[in-house]
């Protein structure tokens, strides 16, 4: 088995509509630093899209070897044996081992010859794709953001048979079918422009919303209570920045750190109806709008700049990407925190934002907050989430040289890990008794298990275990405080990051670049105090159209007619 190498290539920067379209956006703030930093998960781009599970009221109890599905592996031994070059994501930039445990499980199961692309991350996948290698790829995951539409047209993917997935990938299709219903592929919401491109993936049935986490030590050690109301989250961020919540008589600590653009300043935003600012939606007439650009926007992005003055908010949400809070977080700078839902379950192990924090301050120290209420809007403060979509984060593409029998061969395999919950848990959690154990019929992932050491084993849902998971798979490592919590993120109302399907939008492909740029340094300039929302408004709206948002919207809404 060869290891393929990452051609030196010094070419131009891909375009800017290389990364993902429809508004949505990688974090490409400055690193934090700290003495956690490598127990997090930290800095994985395109979170935004990543999918949650939820648990069923009434999930089967039995046994891995009992829920298996009667329907078995496929047996391929008497087909000619596929060479597969298989290019997948884990967080951190690590990349996958070479000959790992969970690769040589997949070929001792599969008529395959696994060759696994080992010098590949998020940080050089552009390059990679200038090179024009990814074209001799056989499947990737989507979890590098790519633009599909720009691959294609490239000629860097192949197009494959929509058939096929029902033809070889049946199991997952049914699943997927059930979780976003028949018309989602009757009316090919998992096609574009017509063609199938990518293999459908959904994490979980339901959709991931952002959720807030706060020490609750600290709250309890200041006799506060948790806040049920935007005023009183502003409270608590006050107390946790000016009383001395860790109680070393220093001034070191701040009420909360947030993200730009990625869920940021959420409670606020969405006390507004408002996911982030470089969202388009449209309205019941037709009309597409940027969130950036309503003056509700406006109005959240004020009183937002009055807690930055008042210093509750760390100054350094200006630079920070989500490794930096997370940083903040465990190292119990922040008192607060904004992430996914599906970081506080318990099979993230050490890496949980949880588990972060309470490894370091010890167990029970924090906890996940439930809704809040406002006196804005119609007073619920909506959390955001991701648009049902089957684009998911562990889709798969296939380069433009894979054959149909390399296609098909994915797809048998993708078919063996919905049908057979044995392998399946083997690909995701690795060995039993070493990476994890069964606990009352829970599924408990070692809290020692690191990034690192799933990229060592190749295990993981990020890399080879894109398999569709059923409801027994999705409830397999729910501990009962992951149910709880599970209940208190999703008691807030949600609003989807945008609530169309995204069309083909050449406009956006040439300016978005440019209109997320002047949203980002209003928003900041705002903050700083080098602009204001008063005069400053009306020349920030002119500088979006300048930078090409009215074409933007107008071809949107030209499509959608």
């Amino acid at each position: 088995m060869r290891k393929r190498l990452l051609p030196l290539i010094l070419s131009l920067a891909m375009a800017a509509s290389m990364l993902v379209g429809c508004g949505q956006s990688s974090d490409t703030g400055g690193s934090g630093s700290g003495k956690v930093e490598e127990q997090t998960e930290a800095g994985a781009s395109g979170d935004a899209q990543e999918s949650s599970a939820s648990p069923e009221e009434d999930a089967p109890g039995a046994s891995i070897s009992e829920a298996e599905d009667a329907s078995e592996t496929e047996d391929t031994s008497g087909e000619e044996k596929q060479e597969i070059t298989w290019l997948g994501y884990y967080t951190s930039n690590i990349t996958v081992t070479e000959n790992s445990w969970a690769e040589q499980l997949l070929e001792d199961t599969f008529n395959v010859e696994i060759d696994p692309i080992t010098d590949v991350t998020a940080e050089n996948i552009e390059m990679y794709v200038a090179s024009g290698d990814i074209a001799d790829v056989t499947c990737f995951s989507y979890w590098f953001n790519l633009d599909k539409n720009y691959l294609y047209d490239q000629g860097m993917i192949r197009e494959i048979p929509e058939e096929w997935l029902w033809e070889y990938y049946p199991t997952g299709m049914k699943i997927y079918s059930e979780w976003l219903g028949e018309d989602f592929f009757q009316n090919g919401g998992h096609l574009i422009d017509g063609k199938c491109l990518y293999t459908p993936y959904v994490e979980g049935k339901t959709i991931s919303t952002a959720c807030l986490v706060y020490r609750k030590d600290w709250m309890e050690r200041l006799n506060m209570t948790e806040p049920t109301t935007l005023d009183e989250l502003h409270d608590l961020l006050y107390a946790f920045t000016y009383n001395d919540p860790d109680g070393n008589g220093k001034d070191d600590t701040y009420g909360i750190d947030v993200i730009y653009n990625w869920r940021g300043m959420w409670p606020i935003f969405g006390a507004f109806g408002i996911s982030t600012p470089n969202q388009y939606n449209v309205r019941e007439d037709g009309t597409v709008y940027l969130n950036g650009a309503l003056e509700d926007y406006r109005t959240a992005l004020g009183i937002l700049k009055e807690w930055y003055d008042e210093g509750i908010i760390h100054p350094e949400c200006i630079t920070d990407d989500r490794a930096a809070v997370r940083t903040k977080w465990a190292n119990g700078t922040v008192g607060t925190m904004v992430d996914s839902q599906t970081w506080f379950y318990s099979f993230r192990g050490a890496s949980s934002i949880l588990a972060m924090a309470e490894d370091v301050f010890g167990e029970g120290t924090v906890d996940v907050m439930s809704a809040l209420t406002s006196e804005y809007g119609d007073g619920t403060i909506y959390s955001n989430c991701n648009y049902p979509n089957a684009a998911g984060v562990a889709s798969l593409l296939f380069g433009a040289n894979a054959t149909d029998e390399q296609v098909i061969a994915v797809l048998k395999m993708l078919e063996g890990m919905a049908t057979d919950h044995e392998l399946l848990t083997k690909m995701l959690y690795g060995e039993e008794g070493v990476d994890y154990t069964m606990v009352d019929g829970q599924l408990c992932v070692n809290p020692e298990l690191t990034v690192a050491d799933k990229a060592e084993k190749g295990i993981d849902f990020t890399f080879y275990a894109v398999g569709a998971t059923d409801p027994y798979m999705e409830t397999l490592t729910f501990s009962q405080r992951d149910k709880e919590n599970i209940d208190k993120s999703n008691s807030w109302p949600t609003l989807p990051m945008t609530n169309f399907d995204c069309p083909v939008n050449a406009a956006r492909d040439q300016y978005q670049s440019e209109v997320s740029k002047v949203v980002s340094e209003y928003y900041t300039n705002v903050l700083l105090g080098a602009d204001n929302l008063e005069d400053g408004w009306d020349r920030y709206l002119q500088n979006l159209d300048n930078a090409g948002l009215g074409k933007i919207i107008a071809e949107y809404e030209e499509r959608m007619q």
